[in-house]
């Protein structure tokens, strides 16, 4: 293994830095077994490789030469990585109930365990249109979170459709597929055509789509398809959890608002301060911009406004008539 073989391996610690060391060990005659490396391919890709070793002396017992065998084992590796990455990730998604936390966790995570340019997470509504949730960083061609992609549109179309994964290498080649026109410019532009999508599913529904991005050209494997299905299944999992306990912890707070304002209500006789506590409950349990009371006028059928938290515009107290 001389310096025109060591050329061969990736500029990492388990590539040339170590096959650097098993080659000074080869030249001192100590074998080498099964160690496993990262060689650069023509690409500029990395590639596994599991490397043995062993001496061959002459008459006097020197070193002469060094065989190896080198074995292919990016796929072992590959399968290694991505288990222990979704074992990482899903131990992360458990991590947290808020749903702000949950979202770019699921798709930060998916982008190194399938190794693609970026990933999205967006959830469905009941038009079929779909919301943006999460986006990774970098965010690729996905649209921000809050954004809607319109019923019908893209390669997650296909996936609320079908109920299960859907891929394509170029979404532009897809004659079928629906795609707008911002985002054909953006693809033609990066060459980020390639997508990999499955459904968020919860109780037996479709709740949203999980997908991930990469070159144009690129197709993604059954495996890997199953492997993000399996993903986005405990991704599900924590969202759905996150949004329970988001609903428990919203009546929790509901609950103890309105036992303050009874509260109140039983310790004062003042019905300006009571109904001005009340104005301020609602605001809080609507999370409005502003909550009125309006009060009938003595001897009228006009009503007026008398108490009010939140904002308040010209006119806010005004009368209403009959």
């Amino acid at each position: 293994m001389g310096r025109a073989c060591l050329d061969l391996y990736a500029e990492k610690p388990s590539g040339r830095d170590k096959a650097a060391a098993v080659r000074r060990r080869a030249l001192a005659g100590e074998e080498a077994h099964d160690e496993e490396l990262q060689m650069r391919r023509a690409d500029g890709g990395r590639v596994w490789v599991s490397l043995t070793n062993t001496a061959v002396r002459d008459r006097n017992g020197s070193v002469a030469e060094v065989r190896a065998i080198v074995v292919d084992i990016d796929d072992r590796k590959r399968a290694e990585e991505q288990r222990e990455g979704l074992a990482r990730v899903a131990s992360g998604l458990t991590g947290s109930l808020d749903v702000s936390e949950v979202g770019p966790r699921i798709v930060n995570g998916v982008v190194p365990l399938l190794r693609a340019h970026s990933a999205g997470l967006s959830l469905l509504h009941p038009d079929g249109s779909l919301e943006t949730l999460a986006v990774s960083d970098p965010p690729g061609l996905y649209l921000a979170p809050g954004e809607v992609l319109p019923a019908g549109v893209g390669i997650s179309a296909r996936v609320i459709a079908s109920r299960q994964a859907e891929s394509s290498a170029d979404l532009l080649a897809e004659p079928d597929l629906v795609v707008s026109g911002s985002l054909r410019r953006k693809i033609e532009e990066s060459g980020e055509g390639a997508r990999l999508a499955v459904p968020l599913r919860a109780g037996g529904q479709v709740i949203g789509v999980l997908s991930v991005a990469d070159a144009t050209g690129r197709q993604f494997s059954e495996a890997e398809a199953t492997l993000l299905q399996v993903f986005a299944d405990q991704a599900a999992l924590a969202l759905e959890n996150a949004r329970l306990f988001g609903e428990e912890a919203r009546e929790r707070r509901e609950a103890d608002l309105l036992a303050r304002v009874a509260s109140a209500m039983s310790a004062s006789l003042n019905l300006d301060t009571v109904l001005q506590r009340v104005a301020e409950a609602a605001h809080q349990l609507c999370a409005s911009d502003m909550s009125r009371i309006a009060l009938r006028v003595l001897g009228s059928e006009a009503m007026r406004f008398q108490h009010g938290v939140g904002f308040r515009a010209r006119g806010w107290d005004t009368t209403l008539p009959r």
